[in-house]
């Protein structure tokens, strides 16, 4: 089994006590409040502000920022982790020049780490161009979406269905992940039924992720 760890909150003795593939989280489109490493978070890469979650979005084509994230992926490397997993990589959607940072940053991550497990949030636009490079996809607003603080919604499942179909051609290994208010409700029911569906896994947390229900809850 795999967990997902963030690596702020660990160290290498309690690592060693977790018993299964370790892959720690790495925000890769947005500066999140953690640095490990001997490489300061750069400054001046800033090109957007996500309210929803208030973080500043990264210009990832910046050499600073590429080198950055690359200690950053040495670094939980070196702690014990068996793999990463970069988030926020839809950041290519909404600003597409940012698109070759992320490329590099993933091969250079498999060069470095031929043998680490490496998965990214979303990021869509350029799967083609890392489908190789990579074992898994987290598929985040899988049914159901947050809007705004507190506030969860139904979201496209047109499109959640022709992007799963999309990603089965690569042969990545794809995980749902939803929201809803409380496990066994409407919104939990939705993305558990559609995750079902389509044959994959599924995870759902409450708006702010601070807790992912098991597997098995219901209402």
């Amino acid at each position: 089994s795999w967990v997902i760890i963030d690596p702020t909150q660990v160290n290498s003795s309690q690592l060693e006590q977790i018993k299964a593939v370790k892959i720690a989280y790495i925000d890769l489109g947005e500066l999140a409040n953690m640095s490990l490493g001997n490489v300061p978070p750069p400054m001046n890469v800033t090109i957007g502000y996500d309210q929803q979650w208030s973080q500043y979005i990264v210009n990832v084509s910046s050499p600073a920022w590429e080198k950055y994230v690359e200690s950053q992926v040495a670094a939980v490397m070196n702690m014990g982790f068996q793999g990463v997993m970069f988030d926020d990589v839809d950041v290519v959607e909404q600003y597409p020049f940012t698109a070759n940072g992320v490329i590099s940053i993933i091969n250079w991550t498999r060069g470095h780490y031929p043998h680490a497990i490496i998965g990214i949030n979303r990021g869509f636009a350029i799967i083609g161009n890392v489908s190789e490079m990579i074992n898994f996809v987290l598929f985040e607003d899988y049914g159901t979406q947050v809007i705004s603080p507190g506030q969860i919604s139904p979201s496209n499942l047109t499109y959640i269905k022709e992007m799963t179909h999309i990603l089965k051609g690569y042969n990545l290994t794809v995980l749902a992940l939803g929201y809803a208010y409380h496990p066994g409700d409407t919104y939990w029911n939705t993305v558990k039924s559609l995750a079902a569906s389509e044959g994959l896994p599924s995870f759902v947390t409450n708006w702010n992720l601070s807790v992912i229900w098991l597997q098995n809850t219901t209402g």
